[in-house]
């Protein structure tokens, strides 16, 4: 008897199916932050291209598979509830690697087995879990650094950490210096805006305006 045709099903698929009918609607909205559906499959695509760019992907197909076993890289993600948790998900689905969760609250024991159990080959986490994390590392072995980086000893992949989340902590100082200096500039030097400027954004405003009202009365049947 012939074996029924699998359906094959990937969220990150499904997802832009949704984007194209609700590209401009909020999709996420986290404290001040709001991410439209279009915001966020841009977003989890750049991760995507990111993780494609480091060598992660499918390392053997499903078919040649034993049920158990996995052929796809695995990335760890020691994240908070928030917009980065569903970035994460959908772009590492699209770069065809299986994301996995770390609950934020697990500390020593709990965290070296996950990681030495799933092997994965990238971690995406939340600065703040970064201690806990470097708490961990020297308790892991070196197949488990040779699995997140090529040749890599457990020494040299605890230095890498550590020049990474240097490089990002130094990053965001710089880009807050940055924003704080726009700030002072900005009140100490006002400027008097031309008539002809606030009309023509005004303008713009209300076409937006009525583009997105044209546009919730299609989606419904009620346009004129």
């Amino acid at each position: 008897m012939p074996r029924p045709e699998t359906v094959q099903f990937n969220l990150a698929k499904a997802f832009d199916t949704l984007v194209e009918t609700l590209a401009d609607r909020e999709c996420i909205v986290w404290r001040d932050r709001r991410l439209s559906y279009a915001d966020l499959q841009e977003r989890s695509r750049r991760l995507a291209s990111y993780l494609h760019d480091k060598g992660l992907g499918v390392r053997k197909d499903r078919a040649d598979l034993a049920g158990w076993e996995s052929g796809q890289d695995h990335v760890a993600l020691a994240l908070y509830n928030g917009n980065e948790y569903l970035e994460g998900m959908l772009g590492s689905y699209r770069a065809r690697v299986a994301p996995f969760n770390v609950n934020y609250r697990y500390v020593g024991e709990e965290l070296r087995y996950l990681l030495n159990d799933a092997r994965p080959r990238a971690l995406i986490l939340h600065a703040s879990l970064a201690p806990t994390l470097a708490e961990v590392l020297p308790t892991l072995d070196d197949e488990f650094a040779k699995d997140i980086g090529s040749g890599q000893t457990l020494v040299e992949l605890r230095a890498n950490v550590h020049t990474e989340l240097e490089k990002t902590l130094r990053n965001r100082a710089d880009t807050a210096l940055a924003e704080q200096i726009v700030v002072r500039l900005n009140e100490k030097n006002t400027v008097d805006l031309p008539p002809s400027l606030v009309e023509r954004q005004c303008q713009l405003l209300e076409a937006e305006l009525l583009r997105l009202r044209d546009t919730f009365e299609r989606e419904r049947g009620l346009a004129r």
